[in-house]
Order: structure tokens, then C-alpha cells, then sequence
């Protein structure tokens, strides 16, 4: 299990270091570049207006937001500041995934320790984990609060709906009774972007 994981992550970073999509570039002047590019692992964007192009590199401080084609598919990113963050990684690039009065922003995390490995009578091996983290905004602005895994069902996300959702009663009790899956927050907010006035 541990070498299926560590060989996906590898191929996941070698396929990310190569691979060129289209992508849309809008900047914080309004402006629009289309072209080819990636994401790169310190969230700055390898840019090229062709495939052939000398390559460009952007961060938040000239880009606000990108649309990326993988397969077919679009991928919206945005670059936001994370609310009450006082270190590195206060301005991070999440991907949008849904959008509304309320918008709600995921970024997935893995990370490789190298560990001691006693059942193979010693000597050092690689575990790996991964997760992804769940981040909330109201519609337009630029900060966001980190909700961590977007368990629903704990007392600090409680906290923060009341106060976040309190026109939406309905969606407040809903959220008491624990009506949503644990880690459903893209239901709540997509209840609450659908079914609250």
C-alpha cells in the first residue's frame, strides 16, 4: 500500500512538472492572457503564451484568479489571504469548488516522512499521508477562514456557521442535527448558495 501510494505521489509530481494545460490568466488589472501553463509546487504559475513560448512566471501579486483545462474539464483557482494567519503560506492559491453568496475553496495537502520500520525487523521506510483542507469566503472577498478537514460536526465549525449563516435558520438547525454528512461542507454551502434567500 505504502509503495502504491509513494509511486502515485511520485507520478503526480513528475506529471504536474511536465504537464502544460490551457490555462486563463486574469490579472488584478482586469486584464485576460490565455495560453499554456501549470501550477508549480510553491503556487506560482509556469506560464507560456504558447507551448513554444519562453515561459513566464506569475504569483498573487499580479494574478487574481486562473481557469485551468485538465481532460476536458475546468478548474478554477484563486488566490486568497487565509484569515488570522501570521506565517508563511498566508496567501495560498485554492481551487474554487462552489461559488455563490458563499464560496467554498479546497486545497489538497500530502505529505512523505521518512519513519523507522519495525515490522521489517528495522531500518527507515516512507509513510505517506494526505488530506485535503476546506476554506470559506463570502462571495467577493479576498480572505478566507481555514475550515481544516470541514468536519461539520465539530463545535468550532458550529461556532463559525452560526455566526457565518445566521439569516438561513433552517440551515443553522440543519447543521445542529447533524442533517449533513461529517464532512460534507460543500452541501452546507451549496444548501445554503441554493436554498437561503
Amino acid at each position: 500500500m505504502t509503495t502504491k501510494f509513494l509511486l502515485a505521489v511520485f507520478l503526480f509530481i513528475i506529471s504536474n512538472s511536465i504537464a502544460q494545460n490551457k490555462m486563463e490568466l486574469t490579472l488584478h488589472d482586469g486584464s485576460v492572457l490565455k495560453g499554456f501553463g501549470r501550477i508549480k509546487l510553491d503556487e506560482r504559475i509556469l506560464f507560456r503564451t504558447l507551448k513554444d513560448a519562453d515561459k513566464e512566471f506569475y504569483d498573487y501579486t499580479t494574478v487574481k484568479k486562473l481557469t485551468m483545462s485538465i481532460d476536458g474539464s475546468k478548474q478554477h483557482y484563486e488566490y486568497k489571504v487565509v484569515e488570522g494567519c501570521g506565517g508563511v503560506r498566508c496567501v495560498q492559491l485554492l481551487e474554487r469548488v462552489s461559488e455563490g453568496k458563499v464560496n467554498l475553496y479546497q486545497d489538497f495537502v500530502s505529505s512523505t516522512m521518512y519513519v523507522p520500520n519495525m515490522a521489517a525487523g528495522g531500518g527507515y521506510g516512507f509513510a505517506g499521508s494526505s488530506s485535503t483542507l476546506y476554506y470559506i469566503s463570502r462571495g467577493g472577498s479576498d480572505t478566507v477562514i481555514n475550515l481544516r478537514a470541514g468536519n461539520t460536526y465539530s463545535n468550532r465549525f458550529k461556532k463559525m456557521a452560526n455566526d457565518y449563516f445566521k439569516d438561513c435558520n433552517d440551515l443553522i438547525d440543519k447543521i445542529n442535527s447533524k442533517y449533513f454528512d461529517r464532512y460534507g461542507i460543500q452541501s452546507v454551502v451549496n444548501y445554503y448558495n441554493e436554498d437561503c434567500n
